[in-house]
């Protein structure tokens, strides 16, 4: 089955009701999450420098490091599709679209 996950803030769930729902939330939290940030595990997350490309670009790039980072921290699913919309306010929404 295929899902979407995108960049927009959510709330952490400490107990998600299945695998599923463990697994989207950690995809969610890949590209939610800067490269560098994380202590100790520098290399996870998405690197922000993708962002200053533009989109056409941008949504390649950021493809390409999102499927390796799915590959190293979430294999129990596969990328399909990443889409890149840019908002009003300056933002960039991505939807990854993941098959688990």
């Amino acid at each position: 089955m295929l899902y979407e996950v995108t960049n927009q803030n959510y709330e952490i769930d400490f107990a998600p009701a299945d695998e599923t729902a463990e697994i989207l939330q950690n995809v969610r939290t890949i590209l939610l999450t800067e490269k560098g940030t994380c202590p100790l595990y520098r290399e996870f997350g998405i690197n922000s420098g993708l962002l200053d490309f533009p989109i056409s670009i941008a949504q390649n790039k950021i493809a390409a490091e999102l499927a390796t980072q799915i590959s190293i921290f979430e294999p129990r699913c596969k990328l399909q599709k990443v889409t890149c919309t840019p908002n009003l306010d300056g933002t960039l929404k991505i939807s990854a679209f993941i098959e688990i």
